[in-house]
């Protein structure tokens, strides 16, 4: 016989955002004494530490052609401007310039767009916060202040909720160029590139949502577009969009907390 014990977060076995206390170390280890006694096979899982296993980050990739629905498992924006696909640095990008494209939609169309919307009751936390990470570049030594891209974030019903505009001086930390592709950007108003998932409001992502699961696939609208403003050359790499657990996991200022938290969670248990 198998006994499974997912805990969640109590009073008796410990929170999943709280460290173990002495009494609940005790009770967590009687409950396995007892498992052992009666001869059952225990599963556990302590949410303080296995929580991060429910992360998701999702990658949208860019295709060299439009109508795309395959590349990347289906995570992959659709339609992309003309004449801007290209490889740089190993990656493949859309590379626009000015006075060679002409000002528009960059890519837009996701065609796998339902991950933020499909577990609203599950251990993933969709209607939490996004966070919105465009990898890119641009040429260093540009003046500050020129537009580069705008981010238009369209909900579930397929309304325009959000747009961030991204500046050249968004690039430049501590009034320098990296030179290289970012995922995160400086100088901006705090949480910019943030979009909160729930479905009550109509400037959150899953606004228009239904507990009709069947419909979401055809219903769903979600998109992270692209827009380029022609004033300024742009390499544009993938849209990765990270729900908190993934935005935290992937910090590398968060990191070595979470690793201790692990470490200290696995040496109380033993």
């Amino acid at each position: 016989m198998l006994f499974q014990l997912y805990d969640g977060g109590s009073d008796l076995y410990g929170k999943s955002d709280t460290p173990l206390s002495d009494v609940q170390i005790k009770s967590f280890k009687e409950l396995i004494g007892l498992m052992k006694q009666s001869d059952l096979l225990g599963f556990y899982e302590r949410s303080f530490l296995g929580k991060y296993c429910y992360g998701q980050r999702l990658i949208y990739e860019v295709s060299p052609a439009n109508n795309n629905t395959e590349l990347n498992y289906g995570f992959v924006y659709q339609q992309r401007m003309n004449n801007t696909y290209e490889t740089d640095e190993g990656r493949t990008v859309l590379h626009s310039k000015p006075g060679v494209q002409s000002e528009g939609y960059l890519c837009r169309d996701i065609y796998e767009n339902l991950q933020q919307s499909d577990l609203f009751d599950f251990r993933q936390d969709d209607k939490g916060t996004w966070y919105i990470k465009p990898v890119m570049k641009i040429p260093t030594g540009m003046q500050d202040n020129i537009p580069v891209v705008r981010i238009d974030v369209v909900s579930f019903k397929g309304d325009l909720i959000k747009q961030i505009v991204l500046k050249t001086d968004n690039f430049k930390n501590n009034g320098a160029y990296s030179g290289g592709y970012l995922e995160n950007y400086f100088n901006l108003p705090e949480h910019s590139l943030e979009i909160q998932g729930d479905d009550k409001s109509p400037n959150s992502l899953n606004f228009g949502r239904n507990d009709k699961w069947w419909e979401w696939d055809d219903n769903c609208k979600v998109d992270f577009r692209v827009y380029w403003t022609a004033q300024c050359e742009v390499w544009f790499d993938k849209m990765i969009v990270d729900d908190k657990l993934a935005y935290e996991l992937f910090n590398p200022n968060l990191q070595p907390d979470i690793n201790l938290r692990i470490k200290t969670g696995i040496r109380k248990l033993r």
